[in-house]
């Protein structure tokens, strides 16, 4: 199996200190997103543990808006091969999508997973479902899935599925084209009008059908899905959990505000 880079985006913004988080209503303050300093530390940790038996590189990206607190800087680069803080700009163009383009361009693995600091990734230990993903990336048999639906399968056609996460090929991202698509004209230009909130949108529609997979939320072995709601503490909680305890505490004590948006539930 080739290396794999696995770019996890995060930031301290104003509350990532606080011992409760969330987005505010869901549809209207999702790209606010959760804050918390767990993020850096345990949800890396996630990753790690998601991933482990694959040859990858964790490249943790943090854009700094209020000082990392030393405790916390120091813990970050326990779990992440790679650490990059960088000064939060909020005044350039399109300075969220040029940040996230950035963080990509740092990938070398000839695949590339990319996480938002609130998504979350639980596994059955004896589960292969990582290897199935890039056996499935490589097959081209997923279509590129501009939003989750809330519709169900038989009506839309395509799995529910998390734009928090995705994975690809490094030779998916074109760093360059990418960049000029965040000029709307230039994409409905070249590529159609296709509706493309945001860029992870523009990913798949640049990288063509089947060459992004965007994860399904499955309970079967895996899941991958986006804190609504975070409380500190609760990664270091679930990590004491079997993975048939964590799927209880997500699915039957925890609720949904979207196809993969979870609103944690009491511990």
């Amino acid at each position: 199996m080739s290396r794999v880079s696995i770019v996890i985006n995060c930031d301290t913004r104003p509350g990532s200190g606080d011992a409760d988080t969330e987005i505010g209503r869901y549809g209207s303050g999702s790209l606010q997103g959760c804050r918390n300093y767990d993020f850096l530390i345990e949800g890396v940790k996630n990753k790690r543990d998601f991933f482990s038996g694959t040859d990858f590189e964790i490249i943790l990206v943090v854009d700094e808006v209020e000082p990392i607190p030393e405790d916390i800087r120091e813990k970050m680069e326990r779990y992440a091969e790679r650490v990059e803080v960088r000064k939060f700009d909020h005044n350039r163009y399109r300075f969220n999508d040029m940040l996230y383009l950035e963080s990509l361009a740092l990938a070398e693995g000839e695949y590339v997973v990319h996480f938002d600091q609130d998504a979350m990734a639980y596994r059955d230990p004896n589960s292969n479902i990582v290897q199935q993903y890039f056996e499935w990336l490589n097959d081209g048999v997923h279509k590129f899935i501009c939003q989750p639906s809330p519709l169900t399968y038989d009506q839309h056609g395509m799995d529910h599925a998390s734009t928090r996460a995705f994975i690809c090929k490094r030779e998916s991202l074109d760093i360059p084209e990418l960049t000029a698509c965040l000029d709307d004209g230039y994409r409905r230009k070249n590529y159609g009008s296709t509706h493309c909130p945001a860029l992870e949108h523009i990913i798949g529609l640049v990288a063509g059908l089947g060459s992004v997979y965007y994860p399904s939320l499955d309970w079967n072995d895996h899941v991958i899905a986006s804190w609504v709601t975070y409380r500190s503490g609760l990664y270091a909680k679930l990590d004491t959990m079997t993975y048939p305890e964590i799927v209880h505490y997500l699915r039957d004590i925890s609720c949904f505000a979207g196809a993969n948006d979870i609103i944690a539930g009491p511990l």
